[in-house]
């Protein structure tokens, strides 16, 4: 899971908690990556994000879910569960 935010990103901020939590949670099933888009133009603009925050599970290399905006433990857990299952 590839997490897109910024330091000046309130609904990042709001959700970093959230995705921490998940990441200790599924520590052998999955990996998490903080990617900064002011500090990295060049991969947002590969994945064509529009906003932040967003997430991107990728799956054997390849794009398989995208979660956009400020989203509940729930929502970002029942990804989750469909990429590793």
């Amino acid at each position: 899971m590839v997490y897109f935010w910024a330091h000046w990103c309130g609904p990042c901020r709001a959700i970093y908690p959230a995705i921490e939590e998940l990441s200790e949670e599924y520590r052998y099933k999955l990996e998490v990556a903080r990617i900064d888009v002011d500090d990295n133009a060049k991969t947002p603009k590969r994945y064509r994000l529009e906003s932040i925050p967003t997430l991107i599970f990728f799956k054997s290399g390849n794009v398989a879910e995208m979660i956009v905006g400020a989203v509940s433990k729930s929502q970002i857990r029942a990804a989750i569960d469909q990429v590793v299952a």
